[in-house]
């Protein structure tokens, strides 16, 4: 299972360069599934534009990002056909709500468990923290992003349930079971 939780995606390319460590094949020919769904105020709607050049800026083809609402369930047999899932900010309790209408835990799990990386924006972070009673629980610890100063770099006990302070220049990653923080 490999995570990437941010604040604010790849706004620090040292993060999008620990991304491209992870794949195991050309970023052109990468398959992202993109989720803008916690995004539902202008504001919020203006940041999608930007979390797809994330995506495009490592060499990810736009045409190989597909919109993904959650407006539908998606069999795990599509799912699987994705390399990457990217799931923008905006408004965790709309995004939770719209994962447990398409019934997404059982779609995620599959997703993680057939290779797929998950990179989490904000709302998307904090779905797979410990931050609500009905969310998804990837990582033991209740996640706060944006935030001026962070947690320090470095391993997390993934055992430990803690609060992590994330700037817009961090990310915490989960990969398999080591959990830590880079900046």
């Amino acid at each position: 299972m490999i995570l990437f939780l941010t604040s604010a995606g790849f706004r620090n390319m040292k993060i999008a360069n620990h991304f491209a460590q992870f794949l195991t094949k050309h970023p052109s020919k990468i398959k992202v599934l993109f989720i803008p769904t916690a995004a539902i105020t202008p504001e919020e709607k203006s940041m999608i534009p930007l979390c797809k050049e994330d995506l495009t800026k490592i060499g990810i083809l736009e045409n190989n990002i597909t919109n993904y609402n959650l407006d539908k369930p998606i069999s795990n047999e599509d799912i699987v056909k994705y390399d990457v899932m990217y799931v923008c900010g905006g408004e965790p309790n709309h995004l939770l709500c719209q994962m447990h209408h398409v019934h997404f835990n059982n779609t995620l799990k599959t997703f993680l468990q057939s290779g797929g990386i998950y990179i989490g924006v904000s709302a998307g972070s904090m779905v797979l923290g410990n931050n609500y009673e009905n969310g998804y629980h990837y990582i033991p610890s209740v996640l706060r992003v944006h935030r001026k100063k962070g947690t320090a770099s470095g391993t997390l006990d993934s055992n430990k349930n803690s609060i992590v302070y994330l700037t817009d220049q961090q990310a915490i990653i989960k990969s398999d079971n080591r959990l830590y923080i880079i900046e």
